[in-house]
């Protein structure tokens, strides 16, 4: 019996076990029918695969480092369940490159049915199967945390070299948290802060490209096999409609911009198949039992699913243990003097009393003293950030009226080489007629009192473009002006040792959503400014001018098109 079952287990592993560089069996279209760069792809027991894509979130550098987001939606009809918050999320995940922001890891797609089986049922002989690419739904959310664990388990042991490098703790899959969730659906760090506080992402052509939604004109009324549709900002299908997610945490209603405190059913985000178009939302968050109340079964629905994360433990190692201590105390104490700390007082004052009632007190005002001067260092650091941003849009727009400019003296001059040549023409035109007999003369001057038409009005187009040339020179001179105003304001925060990382935060903010090269530069350039204003005198204005000229020279410079040959007369 014992040789029987160590076979049995035997035959078990060897047909649950693939290498992290083994390449999936699956067809592609089972488990990745769109593949994008930068996929993160992880291997499955039975040949199967999952595909991840990395939500990015730049913050400042350090232990306690997270990214401030709004989430939600203002709406009278669900305010109580969907009511604007601000949220902080972070990325347990160093970035491709030494200066991308951490990140972490969500699935590319809805799990479905033949990846739940390869994990939960482990009978590779049926799979792939023909149903297979459909959302797994009918998973009680415990079910659905059970999975996390088995998938969990079978990575760490079988392909722990696939999942990204957690640092000293492994990698491991759970259900998303509903502000990871709701921060990938909204695009992350993709897309513009207008874009994100939109009811959805960015949707070019419609929604019915992006989503399944109720009718038959979309999903008609079933759920559909993943990646059919387009993917949101961050390369992420189905995230609304489709099958709903359940995420971690229990469903708590929103109490007027936070979390209530009664912490009830389950949560599942992102509507399904049955909900009306104009009801999709990146803020849609329902509450469903845990347990069937008739039944007392775990409640399943043919409309929820489960999309995985890949996390890592907050708290790896000593090391880092000890660097979340350190910037604790230092985001704490961060705005007292070191004559007049009011959190040294509360601690003079513990040692000094035994009273408990006493100590109670001043562990409670304690707390309020740190919470509130994390929330004003908070502030503090989301103002700068924004101050930056805008002086890096002022370079930006400086830079293009300079551009402007320089087309419009390039317009300009080659216009006036067109009229003189036109004004040629004419004189050629007219001195020809005279050599023809009455009726040929007549057509020709006909001809020359045409083009002379035509040269007037080619002179108005050169009045016209002269003006704008005079005008430009003060319209860059104004933007340069509110530019100064800007590099002093940044320049005049608190705490000027944060100006650099936070400029930092705003590079990589940009560089998430593919602003662009120039933006990306300009606010290079105006971080080098705002920093020289806290050490001495502001950038002068012909700095300015010098500093932002030198990104428009570095541009890759398009060919002007060549001027106009002026027409050459003929005789007839």
């Amino acid at each position: 019996m014992s040789r029987k079952v160590t076979l049995l287990s035997l035959m078990m592993a060897l047909a649950f076990s693939v290498s992290a560089n083994a390449q999936p069996t699956w067809p592609q279209d089972a488990w990745n029918p769109k593949p994008l760069a930068g996929d993160l792809i992880v291997p499955l027991p039975c040949g199967g695969a999952l595909a991840f894509r990395p939500a990015e979130t730049p913050a400042p550098a350090g232990a306690l480092a997270d990214r401030p987001v709004t989430l939600g939606w203002s709406n009278s009809d669900t305010d109580y369940i969907e009511y604007l918050r601000q949220v902080f999320v972070a990325g347990g995940f160093a970035g491709a490159t030494p200066d991308a922001p951490a990140r972490y890891f969500i699935a590319k797609y809805e799990i479905t049915v033949d990846q739940y089986a390869a994990i939960v049922d482990g009978d590779c002989t049926k799979l792939p199967s023909p149903a297979g690419r459909l959302p797994k739904t009918n998973v009680a959310w415990h079910e659905a945390v059970a999975y996390m664990a088995r998938l969990s388990t079978w990575l760490i042991q079988n392909a722990k070299a696939a999942l990204p490098d957690g640092g000293a703790a492994a990698a491991f899959a759970r259900l998303p948290t509903e502000d990871e969730w709701e921060y990938a659906a909204r695009g992350g760090a993709k897309v513009s802060d207008i874009e994100f506080s939109a009811q959805t992402f960015p949707m070019p052509g419609g929604t019915l490209r992006y989503a399944w939604f109720q009718g038959s004109r979309s999903s008609g009324g079933v759920a559909h096999p993943i990646g059919q549709l387009e993917p949101n900002p961050l390369g992420l299908f189905d995230m609304l409609g489709n099958v709903a997610e359940w995420t971690l945490e229990p469903f708590r209603l929103n109490k007027v911009g936070r979390p209530h405190g009664l912490a009830g059913g389950q949560t599942a985000r992102g509507g399904d198949y049955q909900t009306r178009e104009q009801q999709l939302r990146s803020a849609w968050r329902f509450e469903y039992p845990a347990f069937n109340q008739t039944t007392g079964e775990p409640f399943r629905s043919a409309r929820i699913g489960l999309r995985p994360v890949l996390a890592r433990l907050a708290t790896p190692s000593d090391d880092k243990i000890s660097a979340v201590q350190r910037e604790f105390v230092d985001e704490s104490q961060s705005h007292a003097s070191a004559a007049e700390d009011p959190l040294r007082l509360i601690e003079t004052l513990h040692r000094q009393t035994a009273d408990p009632a006493t100590q109670n007190g001043l562990t409670k005002v304690e707390t309020t003293l740190r919470t509130a001067n994390r929330e004003i260092r908070d502030r503090e650091g989301l103002a700068l950030r924004r101050q930056i941003e805008t002086t890096g849009h002022l370079g930006r727009q400086i830079i293009i009226e300079m551009a402007f400019q320089d087309a419009l003296v390039t317009i300009a001059s080659t216009h006036e080489q067109t009229v003189t040549g036109e004004e040629k023409v004419v004189a050629e035109q007219r001195r020809l007629a005279e050599t023809f007999r009455d009726d040929a003369r007549d057509g020709l001057r006909r001809q020359a009192k045409s083009l002379d038409d035509a040269v007037q009005i080619y002179k108005k187009i050169g009045t016209a473009l002269a003006g704008f040339v005079r005008r430009r020179p003060a319209t860059i001179a104004s933007l340069e002006a509110l530019y100064l105003k800007s590099v002093m304001a940044a320049a005049a925060t608190p705490d000027k040792s944060r100006i650099a990382e936070e400029a930092k935060v705003v590079e990589q903010e940009l560089q998430a959503h593919a602003t662009g090269g120039i933006l990306v530069a300009a606010t290079k350039v105006a971080t080098r400014h705002i920093l020289a204003a806290t050490k001495g005198p502001p950038p002068t204005t012909e700095q300015i001018a010098k500093d932002l000229r030198a990104v428009l020279d570095a541009q890759p410079s398009t060919p002007a098109p060549p001027a106009p040959a002026p027409a050459t007369p003929t005789r007839r």
